[in-house]
């Protein structure tokens, strides 16, 4: 029996490369001239191996080509997704979205698109974040979009609103909405913190990288004291400095700026716009730094303004509560000179006299006689 010809493997090889066929019952000639077939003839190109596909999208038709060329088949009914309520995809299961270009959107807004909602998370009321895209309910009726975290429904007044994931405590921003109403103080834009469900103590704190920080709150009724002791007592309010920090500074304005002040409301009734500070100083020249003390002196002629009101004990801020020098202290000499000397000005009394140092060598005083 005559034998196959060397057996060589064949590399790039083609769909019109041949073979040699030899049956079972015949023998093939030496010189390898038996049957013979393209490789095309021997398997089914274009239904076992697909090479290209061309998308119709008027047609709705997907033609899908084997790897002679030719036309395997057609899928017919195809057409693209445009979104709407026949032809949406409940469930979609991804490991990553990556953006073909530069963005992904998630539910673009259209122009007035309102009262929508996109929900990242699980569908619970403390363990997902919601973008809501609705209108404002207060003042001027403009686009709004509002974003929370671990909450179901954001506030009506904030357009930020955090929980903690306890749902105790949360951390809100309100813009200017013109017209809101149920916060003290209207028309501005806050950040509140807020331990609407707990009866915690609530404060933020600012800290530098050394650990000087400052820290704002209030105390709870139900804080258990002496814990706070040092920022005050059940219902206070309280700006403190905490850490390795020096001093508190309230700055009101630079030095070239004369407009600026700084007021001290005690019991002034700020939310009705109506409250008379006790405490005022004056940032406009020439009266600028003028510090008036004393109901409603906002008009202080003086570095120390101190206004009082006569009357019998009791009746508001009397006149002999305006100045106090508690602790006497009597000169042993007149004159006063050297080091550890006593500053000019400076005003003393005992039971016999008023002294006042009227330069940087003598003092000077006043007899005291009874009446």
């Amino acid at each position: 029996m005559a034998i196959l010809t060397e057996q060589i493997w064949a590399n790039n090889i083609n769909l019109d490369d041949l073979v040699h066929i030899a049956r079972a019952d015949q023998v093939q000639s030496d010189t390898g001239s038996s049957y013979k077939a393209t490789i095309a003839q021997l398997i089914d190109a274009n239904g076992c191996c697909l090479d290209s596909g061309i998308f119709s999208e008027n047609a709705g038709t997907i033609d899908f080509y084997g790897i002679s060329g030719d036309l395997s088949f057609t899928v017919d009914n195809v057409y693209t997704f445009t979104g709407g309520s026949n032809s949406c995809i409940n469930n979609l299961y991804l490991n990553n979205i990556h953006p073909c270009v530069q963005h992904v959107f998630i539910q673009p807004q259209a122009d007035g698109d309102v009262n929508k909602s996109t929900f990242f998370g699980s569908n619970g009321t403390f363990t997902q974040m919601v973008i809501s895209h609705t209108e404002s309910q207060y003042g001027p009726v403009f686009p709004l979009t509002k974003l929370g975290i671990n909450t179901q429904t954001i506030n009506d007044r904030s357009t930020f609103q955090f929980f903690a994931p306890d749902g105790d405590s949360e951390f809100r921003y309100y813009d200017n909405l013109d017209g809101a109403s149920g916060s003290l103080f209207n028309d501005l834009e806050e950040i509140v913190m807020v331990s609407s469900n707990s009866t915690t103590s609530t404060a933020l704190k600012v800290v530098s990288s050394s650990g000087a920080g400052l820290i704002m709150g209030a105390i709870d009724p139900d804080t258990v004291l002496p814990s706070v002791e040092s920022f005050g007592v059940q219902r206070d309010t309280f700006l403190a400095k905490v850490g390795p920090s020096n001093g508190l500074n309230i700055v009101s304005t630079n030095e070239t700026n004369t407009s600026g002040f700084i007021a001290f409301f005690l019991n002034g009734d700020y939310e009705n716009k109506s409250g008379q500070p006790e405490v005022f100083i004056n940032g406009s020249s020439p009266t600028k730094g003028f510090m008036g003390i004393g109901k409603n002196n906002i008009t202080p002629t003086s570095l120390i303004d101190i206004s009082g009101t006569g009357g019998a004990v009791g009746a508001g801020t009397l006149g002999y509560r305006q100045l106090r020098l508690r602790t006497e202290y009597t000169p042993p000499t007149a004159q006063d000179t050297g080091p550890g000397s006593v500053p000019e000005g400076t005003i003393t009394w005992d039971d016999d006299s008023l002294y006042i140092k009227v330069n940087p060598v003598f003092w000077r005083k006043l007899i005291l006689e009874s009446f």
